[in-house]
């Protein structure tokens, strides 16, 4: 089977990062994520950046329950044979996000490699300055 994507194998992915998010499923995350991914951006203020798994235990926490939304846009997408990158709109907490999802093909499985984001207050326009 080859690495090789295609926009429904990175839109599965997608979906699967929304849901496993805001379920609060571990083990679909740690599927989903490379071991190797990092998460960086800056929150509330503070550049960030955490390996995948600190992330994980974050998002996870008990007292994130509910924090994560099903509801999510993508702004943009590239697919070039065995690599995709996706824009992402979505919320969390009292927080809106624009997601960059780098993502691998690999033989059995897509992973994210990486996750770049910018944090929007929830109730600021998210609509972006230049759509090319």
């Amino acid at each position: 089977m080859s690495g090789r994507l295609t926009i429904e194998k990175v839109l599965g992915a997608v979906d699967a990062y929304i849901s496993g998010v805001a379920r609060q499923d571990r083990e679909a995350l740690i599927r989903l994520f490379a071991g190797t991914a990092h998460i960086t951006g800056i929150d509330e203020g503070t550049m960030v950046s955490v390996p995948r798994d600190r992330w994980i235990e974050a998002v996870c926490a008990p007292e994130r329950a509910g924090a994560g939304s099903l509801d999510y846009r993508i702004t943009s997408l590239d697919v070039a044979e065995t690599v995709a990158v996706v824009v992402v709109r979505t919320f969390y907490g009292s927080f809106a996000y624009a997601d960059v999802l780098t993502l691998l093909g690999e033989q059995d499985a897509v992973r994210v490699t990486g996750k770049t984001f910018h944090q929007y207050d929830a109730t600021a326009d998210q609509t972006p300055d230049l759509l090319i």
